[in-house]
């Protein structure tokens, strides 16, 4: 994958998704106009920690690299495939199966 130079843009085309590490280089994410039927979907995933695990990782860059080269290394060796919009909803309908099946508690 390219690492882009500071202040190179990378476009992103349709389709297209990408995953990347605040810690491990500063980027900045630009999302450009689009019509109704050409949305963009930004999913953003952060780890939920305490005050003093983030002090200890953010005392040296590197130490919060290590959890984002490990991810790297491992989708290196595999393909990565998007769900297709068909098969999104038909996970929906089966999770919303079995959530009407079980009773409340």
């Amino acid at each position: 994958a390219a690492v882009p130079q500071q202040d190179e843009s990378l476009p992103q085309s349709q389709g297209a998704v990408y995953l990347s590490s605040p810690c491990c280089f500063e980027h900045a994410v630009e999302y450009p106009e689009a019509s109704e039927n050409r949305k963009i979907v930004s999913v953003q995933c952060r780890f939920l920690l305490l005050p003093e695990e983030v002090l200890a990782m953010t005392q040296s860059k590197d130490s919060c690299k290590a959890p984002f080269y490990a991810v790297m290394s491992l989708l290196e060796r595999y393909t990565l495939r998007m769900p297709s919009l068909r098969e999104v909803r038909n996970v929906y309908a089966e999770l919303e199966q079995e959530r009407s099946a079980k009773p409340l508690l």
